[in-house]
């Protein structure tokens, strides 16, 4: 089965309404409605999701690309990434530890990922407050400003890097992350910026 969620009032989940004694289906389904909170490019949302048995599926929903802003569709790919990640952090506040695998359907580009349930997980006060902000974060279109990263950002990247660690290189994505080192855009004060 594959769907396109589109929630009545995503912004008004409530974690009791979790169905802890639910269907497979039903506790994926109300994942889910998390994973659709994620940020996309231009809010395209390019993404569905397939559910087959205890597996959910992430699919590129290239009909939602964006060919003048997107030509190779590096930001669609980034932005089901971010949907993986929020499926991934909804379903370890909900006591489970998801197993990903990246790419595994070598004949289907668009197929990004694929999620089985893992064994019972207890969540880390870090991983709650993840959760919590998921549903305050907004989309800013303003420029970033011009100056260099903290030196305590860039102090923590290997800690960051050991959390989530790069996939091994059969299922590395040609869509590289940029380094944190690299400086930030110029800030536009012009007044079309403000538009």
């Amino acid at each position: 089965m594959y769907l396109h969620l589109q929630s009545p009032a995503p912004w008004t989940l409530r974690e009791v309404d979790f169905p802890i004694g639910g269907t497979a289906s039903e506790r994926a389904r109300y994942l889910l409605r998390y994973a659709i909170l994620a940020p996309s490019s231009h809010n395209t949302q390019p993404w569905f999701f397939g559910l087959h048995g205890d597996a959910v599926e992430v699919h590129a929903d290239r009909l939602r690309s964006l060919p003048v802003v997107d030509p190779e569709d590096r930001q669609l790919v980034m932005s089901c990434g971010a949907a993986l990640c929020h499926l991934r952090v909804a379903m370890l506040r909900f006591g489970v530890s998801p197993v990903v695998s990246l790419m595994p359907d070598p004949d289907n580009p668009d197929h990004l990922a694929r999620v089985r349930w893992g064994v019972a997980h207890e969540p880390t006060c870090e991983e709650r407050q993840l959760f919590r902000a998921m549903r305050k974060r907004r989309t800013v279109r303003s420029r970033f400003d011009a100056r260099e990263v903290p030196p305590e950002v860039v102090a923590a990247q290997p800690v960051v890097e050991a959390a989530e660690p790069a996939p091994p290189p059969e299922q590395a994505s040609p869509f590289t992350p940029v380094a944190a080192t690299s400086p930030l855009p110029a800030r536009d004060d012009s007044p079309r910026s403000k538009e």
